[in-house]
């Protein structure tokens, strides 16, 4: 877009082409009556097109990279793939090291004015590490509409706020097709084989399946789905990965901290330990979170304030909560198999059929809502207790144990085995 002038042109016939990425070509004849005649042109529009480029593809090599550096990786800076794409970052070893987001390597990113629309990215079987940086990865600060991302198969670490192995971004991502599967990734204070979305997710299907990680120290994630943007309509699924947590890590979970509306979200098959305050297998809501949330199937402990199976209400949660057939165990005041809400809950939670070992200090199998709001049902199916809240029923606390209970206040519903 734009105007433009010719200067110094002999007079005679001349032929003038626009083009431009993702446009038709337009040729127009164009007559110059006399020696730097002057000759007005009415605007031309050019046609969208519908041709498609070929592949492109960054395989097979090896670098090392530091700060504000690209390391086998693809930079969208303007908004050029506007035509369905097969981008492929393949077979490649390398580190990235920056302040923010700047340390890039065998990653895609797309920039704020990027827009990749009906593209296919795949990022598989690289070897990167993450300090501050982003490896083996997908950046999303632009706009991917209507395609899908597949990093699979990858191998790498993340440290001091790094990522390997995922997708994130403050971008817009609507109508896709994100999934994680088989990468094998560690991350102290970073992220690993996860999704996080700070900006906006709409309508789209996030699989995280078949991964290996370990985690350490707050705020680090792996095999998780986190964000603080807004996940719409959406279906979340964590199945089959191995993790463990500790020091206030994210494992098999997901950390809401926006608005995650109208979502399916299945947490299952998943094998996890937490300790000293980690998550693993279970919701952590500090935002607002309406639809379904199935967390079933899951074996995990938790130990020293740790929370496994669980579902942790700190916002709004709205619709329906079943915790079912899980294993866990918890010790020395860890959390398994279990609602606590410190928020507001309305709409049906149920806990069923779950294998569950306390003793003192610990929660299981059981909701208990601290400072909160329950509005709705609430209930332990198998080992009993139920209570349709609100209401008035009795308490027979155990002694440093909460196992198979209802604990609501102040609403007063207080149940235990």
């Amino acid at each position: 877009r734009g105007r433009f002038n010719f200067r110094k042109l002999t007079n005679g016939h001349y032929t003038l082409v626009l083009s431009s990425v993702s446009y038709k070509t337009k040729e127009l004849k164009v007559a110059l009556p006399s020696d730097n005649g002057v000759v007005v042109m009415d605007s031309v529009i050019l046609e969208p097109t519908t041709q498609e480029l070929g592949e492109i593809v960054v395989t097979g090599n090896a670098s090392k990279y530091n700060t504000r550096d690209i390391s086998n990786s693809i930079r969208l800076g303007q908004p050029l793939l506007r035509i369905p794409q097969n981008v492929q970052v393949v077979g490649n070893q390398g580190s990235a090291r920056g302040a923010g987001r700047d340390g890039l390597a065998n990653s895609v990113r797309a920039q704020g004015r990027g827009r990749m629309a009906g593209s296919n990215v795949t990022v598989t079987a690289n070897q990167g590490n993450a300090q501050q940086g982003v490896a083996n990865s997908v950046d999303v600060a632009g706009t991917l509409q209507g395609g899908s991302i597949t990093i699979l198969g990858n191998q790498g670490s993340a440290r001091d706020g790094g990522t390997v192995n995922s997708v994130v971004g403050n971008g817009r991502i609507s109508g896709g097709q994100i999934t994680i599967v088989g990468n094998t990734g560690s991350a102290h204070a970073g992220l690993a084989n996860s999704v996080r979305a700070d900006g906006n997710v709409t309508a789209s299907n996030i699989t995280i399946l078949g991964n290996q990680a370990s985690v350490q120290g707050e705020g680090s994630k792996v095999n998780s789905v986190s964000g603080s943007g807004s996940i719409r309509g959406s279906q979340i699924l964590i199945a089959g990965n191995t993790g463990r947590a500790s020091g206030g890590g994210l494992v098999n979970g997901v950390h809401n901290r926006g608005a995650l509306a109208g979502a399916q979200v299945v947490i299952t098959g998943n094998q996890g330990s937490a300790t000293g305050g980690g998550t693993v297998n279970s919701v952590d809501n500090r935002g607002r979170l309406s639809g379904r949330v199935l967390i079933a199937g899951n074996r995990g402990s938790a130990t020293l304030g740790g929370t496994a199976n669980s579902l942790v209400n700190q916002g709004v949660m709205s619709g329906t909560v079943v915790i079912a057939g899980n294993q866990a165990r918890a010790a020395a005041g860890g959390v398994a198999s279990s609602v606590i809400n410190q928020g507001v809950i309305t709409g049906a939670v149920a806990i069923v059929g779950n294998l569950s070992v306390a003793a003192a200090g610990m929660t299981t199998g059981s909701v208990r809502n601290v400072g909160g709001a329950v509005t709705g049902m609430v209930g332990v199916t198998a080992n009993t207790p139920s209570a349709a809240n609100p209401g008035y029923t009795y308490t027979t606390p155990s002694v440093g144990v909460i196992n198979q209970s209802v604990t609501v206040t102040p609403a007063m519903n207080l149940l235990s085995m």
